[in-house]
């Protein structure tokens, strides 16, 4: 008699709370980008160019594909942003080829390639900004 009580208190309180969380992802069309985007068949939105290239991350699927998120939007191995393109995936970085240069560059997530050519850690990123804008 208990543990009917008690499951039944569970099921109550698992349905109401279930309610208030909503759904993860609210429309279709995210839904749908989200799917192009496993697929590999979404090309990425030309954003603005930026100084510099930031890896944000880099995930590998269990299928050996990886995607790396360079200045904010995901790329593919081969595919190009702004110009710079993503030649490979190592473990977990990126080596991409700057579009001012041939000489291929190793980035791991947080860092930065300065328009300089120099790979910037995110605290060195962070100190070279707070420098260049005190008066």
């Amino acid at each position: 008699m208990k543990r009917a009580l008690l499951a039944a208190m569970l099921l109550w309180w698992s349905s109401a709370g279930a309610d208030d969380l909503g759904r993860l992802f609210t429309t279709a069309q995210e839904r749908a980008q989200l799917t192009q985007g496993i697929a590999g068949s979404a090309a990425p939105a030309a954003s603005p160019v930026q100084s510099g290239a930031t890896v944000q991350g880099v995930v590998r699927r269990s299928g050996g594909t990886a995607v790396v998120w360079l200045n904010g939007k995901p790329l593919m191995q081969g595919q190009s942003l702004d110009g710079t393109k993503l030649l490979d995936v190592n473990r977990h970085r990126a080596i991409i080829l700057p579009n001012r240069g041939e000489k291929p560059v190793v980035l791991k997530p947080g860092q930065r390639l300065s328009e300089e050519g120099r790979v910037l850690d995110t605290f060195e990123s962070t100190a070279t900004n707070e420098r260049n804008t005190r008066p």
